[in-house]
């Protein structure tokens, strides 16, 4: 029987891969969050420092592995140039905005260079038996979490977003998520750059 994450934290970590955003725009989504959560308690904003967008959540994994898991990541960026990418002025919601228990922020240019590097990354880990992802990947920025499905389209109505175009991706992470009652905690594991 595999032991918990919490019992087993000695020997393994829960990993994964994400592509950093300036603080201007994490700390943007943030105060947005923050009053939505005025509005509804039931949104939870996402802290500022782990705001980003998402390239592939690995989960729990032997500490013993992770050196692979870097190769191969390394191995699967070579040659990829760094992109740019831009976040558009309109809200989304998993699964649905009018019933939605994540609230986030919609990529709109770029979208392609980032499929591509999760399409990369996805198989290559596969090669060592991390499991491929079931459900269809969308580039997002989680901003805000909900433990009740919400209608995200009336909460969010009066709310005009601003663009933030041409951003750089020039680097992913590998970050090591540490659960705990708080929240989560983001400890970088390894940065891996575009473009060389």
């Amino acid at each position: 029987m595999e032991k918990s994450f919490s019992v087993s934290n000695k020997e393994y970590k829960r990993l994964f891969i994400g592509i950093n955003l300036p603080e201007e725009i994490c700390n943007y989504f943030h105060d947005i969050a923050l009053n939505l959560n005025a509005k509804n308690n039931e949104v939870k904003p996402v802290h500022q420092k782990n705001i980003h967008i998402t390239l592939k959540f690995i989960g729990k994994v032997n500490k013993k592995i992770i050196s692979k898991i870097c190769k191969i990541i390394s191995l699967s960026l070579n040659s990829k140039p760094s992109f740019n990418f831009d976040i558009g002025d309109s809200f989304d919601g998993f699964p649905s905005f009018a019933s939605s228990r994540i609230l986030y922020g919609v990529v709109v240019k770029g979208i392609k260079e980032i499929e591509e590097l999760y399409h990369l990354i996805e198989d290559n880990l596969s090669d060592i038996g991390i499991e491929k992802d079931v459900r269809k990947f969308i580039p997002h920025i989680t901003i805000a979490r909900m433990r009740k499905l919400i209608n995200l389209k009336d909460l969010t109505a009066n709310i005009k977003l601003e663009k933030f175009d041409n951003n750089i991706c020039d680097k992913i992470i590998l970050y090591e998520s540490i659960l705990s009652r708080t929240g989560p905690e983001y400890i970088i594991e390894k940065e891996f750059l575009l473009g060389k």
